[in-house]
């Protein structure tokens, strides 16, 4: 998919992390667990809501990093 605007960047981005957290929070059990992933996932919204984004390149490493927090919270999930 081409990403045509910084916008355009910043919606997908959001859209990610909300479903990153959405499917995170749905599997997890304890309280504990699920207040500290909301912690992080919305410290990580706000940077990057905040973040500047320069370039495709820029936008495709933001994405790339929080697909893979997504993956690395379902495998700890799994465990």
């Amino acid at each position: 998919m081409r990403i045509h605007s910084e916008s355009q960047s910043r919606l997908l981005l959001a859209r990610t992390m909300r479903q990153a957290a959405t499917l995170a929070l749905a599997r997890i059990h304890s309280e504990s667990q699920s207040r500290l992933l909301l912690a992080r996932t919305m410290r990580q919204a706000a940077t990057l809501a905040l973040a500047r984004i320069h370039s495709e390149s820029q936008s495709r490493l933001l994405l790339a990093r929080t697909m893979r927090q997504a993956a690395t919270l379902a495998l700890a999930w799994m465990r």
